[in-house]
């Protein structure tokens, strides 16, 4: 019997609609500053676990300039030490040049620096190992989580988890049921995956059919087209998400990417 096709087509209402770059890189901070708002936080605690650039790059100096407390982890010692100035002026940071991985878990590291267990945010970039790093993560439960996965990867491929000289980084499938094994719900993609804490999602008031049409699919077109390949279909065997009541929310249609999108998947 011949497999029916299944089109997902683009939306990302949220995204398209509050992204907005300030020290982010693809839009997260006007994407966090719209799901707090939605939460009712406006002070708190967030850790940000991998900083190629604090002014360019972060996901969390947004809100350490609107007083947020954060513990800033980098284990590159040149580029901490550009953290530690770009941030010395600042009472409520305290940035760390360590390592997280097996030895030296995220659990440890908060810890150590007394990290209060129900923080508001961690987000976690770094060099691929971001699923061991969360799923290592035990003792804490941040009300966000916004985690960078392999956006160049098929988003469907179950199995694509960061495995040295196997796998860099992890597909958007693998963190998405991480997600849900640790009691997350996905939100969106936008090169990084965000996700909610289960007890506050209903506060978001955020709807979709399929977690597929908020996969903002950028880097997987372009790879899509280093390959020489021009489409990406989505097959039954391959639908891995659960049904929930789509976002009844305009987006700007006139968005070549987005049309783009809509006429692949």
């Amino acid at each position: 019997m011949a497999q029916q096709n299944i089109q997902i087509k683009y939306c990302n209402y949220f995204f398209e609609t509050y992204k907005k770059n300030i020290h982010s890189q693809n839009g997260e901070d006007g994407v966090i500053e719209e799901i707090l708002k939605r939460l009712d936080i406006n002070k708190g605690f967030v850790c940000e676990v991998g900083i190629v650039d604090i002014e360019k790059y972060s996901n969390t100096f947004n809100l350490i300039k609107k007083e947020f407390n954060a513990l800033l982890i980098e284990n590159n010692v040149i580029r901490n030490n550009e953290i530690t100035k770009a941030t010395k002026n600042f009472k409520n940071v305290k940035v760390i040049n360590d390592d997280v991985n097996a030895n030296i878990t995220l659990d440890t590291i908060l810890q150590k620096s007394n990290v209060p267990k129900d923080l508001d945010i961690i987000s976690i970039d770094n060099s691929g190992n971001e699923y061991n790093i969360w799923k290592s993560l035990q003792t804490y439960k941040p009300k966000l989580v916004i985690i960078k996965i392999n956006s160049g990867v098929n988003p469907t491929i179950k199995d694509h988890i960061h495995t040295k000289n196997k796998y860099d980084g992890t597909a958007f499938l693998p963190m998405y049921n991480l997600g849900n094994e640790k009691g997350y719900t996905f939100v969106l993609h936008s090169g990084n995956m965000i996700f909610v804490r289960n007890d506050l999602y209903e506060r978001l008031h955020i709807t979709y059919t399929n977690p597929l049409e908020n996969f903002f699919p950028k880097w997987y077109l372009e790879e899509e087209q280093n390959k020489n390949k021009n489409s990406f279909v989505l097959n039954n065997s391959q639908a891995p998400f659960t049904d929930i009541k789509e976002e009844k929310k305009k987006t700007n249609t006139n968005n070549p990417l987005i049309n783009r999108v809509n006429a692949i998947f």
